[in-house]
């Protein structure tokens, strides 16, 4: 009875993070995405934005935008977002964000850069 009821917790685990990486991933960084394109549509019209696949790279040309959006355990996503619109024209975030079943909550934002 023990193992099975390891077995069981183990699969719930599984399937919750499971869960949080497809339906709570692609909630919350379309929220974030949108969010971004617009700030930078808005601030550089007429010029066709870059997105970076990571938070680790620098775009080729302005303006430039990254979201990156990580899954360490189920309910709980940390997002790593950003834009560069002028060699001192930016802003950028890492937050954490609760998410329970189609509802997000930012639950922390411990850094916040702009240039």
């Amino acid at each position: 009875m023990g193992r099975r009821w390891v077995l069981g917790l183990l699969t719930l685990y599984g399937a919750l993070w499971l869960l949080t990486t497809t339906a709570g991933r692609w909630q919350v960084e379309s929220g974030v995405l949108g969010a971004i394109r617009d700030t930078v549509a808005r601030t550089a019209p007429g010029q066709r934005p870059q997105k970076l696949p990571s938070t680790n790279q620098h775009g080729a040309r302005l303006p430039y935008y990254y979201v990156d959006v990580t899954v360490p355990c189920p309910f709980l996503l940390r997002v790593q977002r950003g834009y560069q619109i002028a060699p001192l024209w930016g802003s950028g975030a890492d937050e954490w964000y609760l998410w329970i079943f189609g509802f997000k909550f930012i639950i922390a934002r411990p850094m916040v850069w702009v240039s």
